[in-house]
């Protein structure tokens, strides 16, 4: 009984983590990669109250390339995606109708937490927040439950990198700390710890910044509860001023099985001490979408006053060969 259990938990660490052995790096760890970009036709596995518009796998031989697990809009033209190997890249987006065959392009990866200078123990990049008016970007790392803020020289008599730990984070779980942020049109800032996973009717702790969470040391504690065994991973702000939240599911097998959702909250019901919650409006399932679900970004449509745009919504694939890196597209009507 002890060698098979034995056993299962060894398959089940290579479920979760097969790049370790299977996946070989076919080119070298620098600034520029080619990567490949498929639009999918299928869209068994999504539902709900969002039109998808869009989705697509890109693939890439860059030893570093996925574990996304954070993206930000720039503009309505790009992505920035994080990962948690602490590797960014820009994403040109897709264009609106885009159709076709594969579509190859290189890409700059940039080792940022090292890019900055800062400790080796800070690679785990799992959200991020950025000021579209400034530029200025906000990272949150696992591990060390940290925040750095980087203002490059787009703020005046601001150091460009300062970091901070939070004393409300400390004691967030090490592999399931900040795995959400989000900035509000109104400058607050929404922290939420992924918790733990597969615990039934779990709510996870949450933090309301009023302003700059590298700045603002007293924040409103609150709790988050979603569907049970969905753990939040990802928020983004609409421009309404309410949120939507992703969500993800694991489920323990070999190869490990995912699926995610998203909710839509109003950050105005965030009560000291109380549980905040929201509704569901989409699935990602099996049979083509049961993948790893890590970041989601708003990005208004410039001709519609900001009212209107798309939600992208990209996966982790852990660096493993049983999963992929896929990119969807939601339309977000304006009103």
């Amino acid at each position: 009984m002890r060698t098979g259990r034995i056993l299962a938990i060894c398959l089940l660490a290579t479920g979760l983590a097969p790049g370790t052995w299977v996946r070989t790096p076919i080119a070298p760890a620098g600034p520029v990669t080619g990567v490949t970009v498929t639009p999918l036709a299928s869209r068994a596995g999504l539902s709900g109250a969002i039109e998808v518009t869009g989705a697509w796998e890109i693939e890439s031989p860059h030893p570093f390339f996925g574990g996304f697990s954070a993206m930000v809009g720039l503009d309505d033209a790009a992505l920035l995606i994080g990962s948690d190997r602490g590797w960014m890249m820009r994403l040109p987006l897709p264009p609106p109708l885009a159709q076709g065959g594969p579509r190859s392009a290189d890409l700059e990866m940039i080792d940022y937490p090292r890019s900055l200078g800062l400790e080796r123990r800070l690679f785990d990049l799992e959200s991020m927040a950025r000021d579209p008016q400034t530029g200025t970007l906000w990272t949150a790392y696992e591990g060390a439950n940290a925040i750095v803020r980087d203002a490059g020289a787009s703020v005046p008599q601001r150091p460009d990198t300062v970091r901070r730990d939070p004393i409300q984070m400390q004691d967030w779980s090490i592999n399931s700390g900040p795995e959400t942020m989000v900035r509000l049109p109104d400058g607050r800032f929404i922290m939420i710890a992924e918790g733990k996973d597969d615990v039934p009717g779990k709510t996870r702790p949450g933090l309301l910044f009023a302003t700059d969470p590298v700045a603002d040391t007293k924040p409103i504690a609150f709790r988050f509860s979603g569907p049970d065994d969905y753990s939040p991973v990802d928020a983004t702000a609409l421009p309404d001023g309410r949120v939507l939240i992703l969500l993800r599911r694991v489920r323990y097998a070999v190869p490990v099985r995912f699926d995610a959702l998203l909710m839509i909250a109003d950050p105005n019901a965030i009560r000291e001490g109380k549980v905040w919650t929201g509704s569901e409006i989409t699935r990602f399932a099996a049979p083509d979408y049961g993948e790893n679900f890590e970041g989601v970004a708003f990005v208004a449509h410039p001709d519609t006053d900001g009212e209107a745009g798309s939600v992208y919504v990209i996966a982790d694939d852990n660096l493993s060969v049983f999963q992929r890196t896929l990119l969807l597209r939601l339309a977000w009507p304006s009103g």
